[in-house]
C-alpha cells in the first residue's frame, strides 16, 4: 500500500531538516538563555548553571555544540530554552546586548580593536563559522543581559516547547524568541 492510499503524507527533505532533535546538533553555534529563576533548585542544577555561565534569568550564552555541552543542556532543559542562533539574529544581539568589561557598550571602534572585524555582522559570520572564539574576545563579558521578553512568553514559563511552551530544544526557532528579548 503506498504512502497517498494510506493516508500518510511523505515527509520532504524541507520537513525533515526543520525537525532538527538536540542530540543530533554537533558544532553549530548554539545560544542557550536561562528563563527560570535560582529558588529550590537541585545542587547539581545549579552547578550547571555556573558551569554554563547562567546565573540570573534572562542571560544568554554562545556555546559550541559538543557531546558535552549537549549533556549540560539536556540536564537544565525545564529552566532554558536553547537553539541554533543564526547570523542576523546574532549581530543584532551583538550591537544591542553585548558588554565589555565595566559595562561599557561593544560599539564598532571596539569592534574594530578587539577582533579586526569591520562590523557587528562580519563578526557575527566569524562566530558562526568558528574562525573566532567569543570568549576569546579581549575584555568581553561572555553573558548577554537580555530583556524579557516584549509580549511575554505563549503559554508562561513553566511549559516546555513539544506543549507550546518555551522551555527546551528550540531549533531555529530560538531565534525569533531571542528578537523578541534584544
Amino acid at each position: 500500500m503506498s504512502a497517498k492510499n494510506a493516508g500518510i503524507k511523505p515527509v520532504t527533505l524541507e520537513e525533515k531538516e526543520e525537525k532538527i532533535k538536540a542530540k543530533d546538533v554537533k558544532d553549530v553555534l548554539l545560544v542557550a538563555i536561562r528563563i527560570r529563576g535560582n529558588v529550590n533548585k537541585y545542587r547539581n542544577i545549579k552547578k550547571t548553571f555556573e558551569i554554563l555561565r547562567l546565573h540570573k534569568a534572562n542571560h544568554a550564552v554562545l556555546l559550541k555544540a559538543t557531546p558535552s555541552i549537549n549533556g549540560l543542556l539536556f540536564k537544565v532543559k525545564d529552566f532554558i530554552a536553547y537553539g541554533i542562533i543564526n547570523e542576523d539574529t546574532l549581530a543584532k544581539m551583538l550591537a544591542k546586548r553585548a558588554r565589555l568589561n565595566g559595562h561599557k557598550p561593544l560599539d564598532g571602534k571596539s569592534v574594530k580593536k578587539f577582533t579586526g572585524k569591520d562590523s557587528y555582522d562580519d563578526l557575527a559570520a566569524a562566530l558562526i563559522n568558528f574562525e573566532l572564539k567569543y570568549t576569546d574576545i579581549k575584555d568581553i563579558c561572555p553573558v548577554f543581559r537580555l530583556h524579557p521578553p516584549r509580549g511575554g512568553f505563549p503559554k508562561g514559563l513553566k511549559v516546555q516547547r513539544s506543549m507550546g511552551g518555551v522551555l527546551g530544544f528550540h531549533g531555529k526557532d530560538i531565534n525569533k524568541i531571542v528578537v523578541k528579548m534584544i
